[in-house]
C-alpha cells in the first residue's frame, strides 16, 4: 500500500546515491559513479511505482521500470541517451566478472552526472504531477 513515508523514503536514497555518484566522481572513482547513478535513477522510479500502490520489483533494468513508471515515449533524445549510457553499470557494479568494464573516465562520467540530473529533475517532477 502506498504512503507519503514509503515515496519520501525511496526518494531519500535516491538523493543519496546521487550525492554518491558525485563524491566518487571527484574521487575518480568513475565505475562506481555510474553504478551509483544507476541506483539513484532506478530509486527514483521505484517511488512511483510505490506512488501508484504497488511493491517495487526486484530487477534493476531501467528501461522496464521507465515502461512501467513515466513510459519511455514521455522522455527527451537526452533522456534516452543518459538512461543508454548508464543502464549496464548495474551488472557491471554488481558482477564485474559478467561484462568487461570499458575504460570510463573523466568525460564521460561528467557527462552521466549532468545527464542523471536533468533526468532525476524530470523523474520528480513526474512524480509530483501523478
Amino acid at each position: 500500500m502506498y504512503t507519503n513515508d514509503m515515496v519520501e523514503y525511496w526518494l531519500e536514497l535516491s538523493d543519496m546515491d546521487f550525492r554518491a555518484a558525485k563524491v566518487l566522481f571527484a574521487g575518480e572513482m568513475y565505475l562506481h559513479c555510474a553504478f551509483f547513478c544507476h541506483q539513484s535513477l532506478e530509486k527514483a522510479l521505484k517511488a512511483h511505482i510505490v506512488q501508484a500502490g504497488d511493491i517495487p520489483p526486484k530487477i534493476h533494468v531501467l528501461k522496464t521500470l521507465i515502461e512501467r513508471t513515466i513510459g519511455w515515449d514521455s522522455l527527451s533524445e537526452e533522456h534516452h541517451q543518459t538512461i543508454d549510457d548508464v543502464d549496464d553499470f548495474d551488472i557491471q557494479g554488481r558482477y564485474p566478472d559478467e561484462v568487461p568494464i570499458p575504460r570510463y573516465g573523466h568525460d564521460f562520467c561528467g557527462q552521466l552526472l549532468g545527464g542523471m540530473e536533468v533526468l532525476l529533475c524530470f523523474v520528480r517532477e513526474s512524480l509530483e504531477r501523478d
